[in-house]
């Protein structure tokens, strides 16, 4: 895309500077806690916003030589998506998913599909990758969840 703007603003005469906008950053150093409180079963719930979540979390779990470790405990554990592309990225490890927003896979959509799960005093594991989502974080609070980000 960067590209095609740039032939943009070059046939409007202008002078294109490109520059990363968004670099992201993983937060790997929480990965052995979460699979420490998946594998003692402490989380009800395992909610996934993104593919890119489910893939950093299996790389560095397998890089700590835990993967199996953590699939067992997520193969245990009942695993809500947001979209289909963290679905997808489960799927890869044979890791089932309960709970599958549908279209268009927003935040409204993932806590309608969560709404006949009673949260109320539930271990919540909220899987970010990129930016918080404080709206699901405090909806899932206010339905009693104990939330772990």
């Amino acid at each position: 895309m960067s590209g095609e703007l740039s032939d943009l603003v070059r046939r409007f005469g202008g002078v294109p500077y490109s520059a990363q906008a968004v670099r992201e950053v993983p937060r790997l150093e929480q990965v052995p806690a979460l699979i420490d409180t998946l594998s003692e079963g402490r989380f009800s719930i395992v909610v996934f916003l993104t593919g890119a979540g489910v893939m950093a979390l299996m790389r560095e779990a397998e890089r700590l030589g835990r993967l199996e470790n953590a699939l067992t405990a997520l193969r245990a554990t009942m695993i809500a998506c947001r979209g289909p592309k963290p679905s997808a990225a489960l799927n890869r490890y044979n890791v089932p998913v309960q709970i599958k927003a549908i279209e268009p896979y927003t935040t409204r959509e993932l806590l309608d599909g969560l709404s006949g799960v009673n949260l109320s005093a539930q271990g919540v594991a909220l899987v970010h990758y990129g930016e918080p989502n404080h709206v699901l974080a405090n909806e899932l609070t206010a339905r009693g969840a104990r939330l772990e980000e």
